[in-house]
């Protein structure tokens, strides 16, 4: 009786860990770019790695960094969300795999060419 106990121990042990690893939140830094298509509530990034990936955003609290300057922030923080900005955003995946933002922050808003960034985005 012993020796089934600790396998069904070590079972739930596993399936609890691996729904407390899902709701891990990532962060990860990237470009606004044009994506394959446009749905509302969907954005795509071009990442530090070249890749492009796509996060739900309809949700998320999106904030200026400080580096971005007073002047050129808007009142509503997510108007500034256009292609060529570069974010930092924190996000979990869902049960599909599909990143879901819960923050972004903006981190400068000049237009940039992804390929021109991508060397320094790896260096952060």
């Amino acid at each position: 009786m012993r020796k089934m106990a600790l396998p069904t121990v070590a079972a739930i042990l596993l399936i609890s860990a691996a729904f407390v690893w899902a709701d891990t939140p990532g962060t990860f830094r990237g470009v606004v770019i044009h994506g394959p298509d446009i749905t509302p509530g969907w954005m795509y990034l071009k990442s530090t790695n070249g890749q492009p990936r796509r996060v739900g955003i309809s949700r998320a609290d999106v904030v200026y960094s400080d580096s971005v300057p007073a002047g050129e922030r808007q009142k509503l923080p997510a108007m500034s969300i256009v292609s060529g900005v570069e974010v930092r955003v924190t996000a979990q995946q869902d049960k599909d795999g599909e990143w879901r933002a819960t923050k972004i922050e903006i981190l400068t808003l000049h237009a940039i060419e992804p390929s021109e960034r991508s060397e320094n985005l790896r260096a952060t």
